[in-house]
């Protein structure tokens, strides 16, 4: 087992933060619960999340990142135990008629659609969202605020709808003091798990996966999973 481990995420608020040392993110202070009874430290680093998902996998400056899905990273070492769920909504202005009511709706998605540049969104939006020659035109930002510049970009009418995780969303409204944005949701995709991925390449991921595997089933972690999302709920009011 390593003695420390280093990862790489995104500003996904609230489940990992950027620049807050009082609140890192649910996942972030989660790991550190599991982590340091067993004297392993954790070093996290915020990047535009393709940055993030290059240097995990190349194993550059990080071992792995905190957060992903295997559509993300589908050369790392995931763990078989999800940390937590996640679940994307669609939001549009509040004149925006079009709703997401399953895969068939998609087919009359209003030109154009605010993504993140390498996040997995689920199916069947990542299909659509990896054919771009399609009726679907999407805009990928890459920057670390990039829900605050798809929310901008919508809000001037440079997007039809965006996509961001609803926690995020929320999280990102509440923590840039934004009020009554002129935005709604029109619908979402059905929660995803998430999960811990590390570079396999390392001598150590296997055993660590392992361990992993089994902290994060531990209904005593769990607990305390819901004890640290109950703290951050506090945060938000």
């Amino acid at each position: 087992m390593p003695s420390n481990v280093s990862l790489a995420k995104a500003d996904w608020c609230p489940f990992s933060c950027q620049n807050d040392p009082d609140r890192p993110g649910i996942i972030h202070e989660y790991l550190e619960a599991i982590l340091k009874p067993m004297g392993i430290e954790v070093t996290v680093t915020t990047y535009p999340w393709a940055r993030a998902v290059q240097l995990a996998t190349t194993g550059k400056d990080v071992h792995g990142l905190l957060t992903a899905v295997f559509a993300e990273a589908p050369d790392l070492l995931l763990t078989n135990t999800p940390t937590a769920y996640y679940q994307n909504c669609f939001y549009g202005k509040k004149d925006q008629l079009w709703r997401y009511e399953g895969v068939r709706s998609l087919a009359s998605m209003p030109e154009r659609l605010g993504v993140i540049k390498g996040y997995s969104y689920g199916h069947p939006v990542d299909e659509l969202i990896a054919d771009d020659t399609g009726s679907l035109k999407t805009q990928k930002v890459n920057n670390i605020n990039g829900t605050g510049r798809l929310i901008e970009m919508l809000s001037r009418g440079r997007l039809a709808l965006l996509m961001e995780e609803r926690n995020v969303y929320q999280w990102y409204l509440k923590r840039n003091s934004v009020k009554n944005p002129d935005l709604q949701i029109v619908g979402c995709v059905d929660p995803q798990p998430f999960y811990l991925a590390v570079n396999p390449k390392l001598s150590w991921s296997a055993d660590f996966v392992v361990f992993l595997n089994k902290a994060f089933a531990d209904p005593a972690n769990l607990r305390l999973l819901e004890k640290i999302k109950g703290r951050y709920r506090e945060r938000e009011r």
